[in-house]
């Protein structure tokens, strides 16, 4: 029964409330700092956080790594958002 929870907790509310809580304020910044900036900083920090994904032992690890995740997708999703529907669209297709 324990296991079960644990492994709900991982797959749900770490992600998913940190990505919501963590959105209004990394969407602001992808808003006034240069967002080529912002999305390689968060597809960088979400690269790193998958990486070390790979190397967890304990669920306290895994609990903390996929609070971090949520918060590096938060940036590059919201980043990507804002340049696809905006005029930078340019740069998006530089990008990828």
């Amino acid at each position: 029964m324990v296991a079960v929870f644990k492994s709900v907790v991982v797959a749900g509310p770490a992600f998913t409330v940190i990505y919501v809580l963590a959105g209004l304020p990394l969407a602001r910044l992808a808003d006034t700092r240069s967002r080529s900036v912002v999305l390689l900083i968060g597809v960088v920090f979400w690269s790193a956080m998958v990486f070390l994904t790979g190397f967890v032992r304990t669920f306290w690890q895994l609990l903390l790594l996929r609070i971090f995740l949520g918060i590096g997708e938060v940036m590059f999703t919201y980043t990507c958002m804002y340049i696809h529907t905006s005029s930078d669209r340019a740069m998006l297709d530089v990008i990828l």
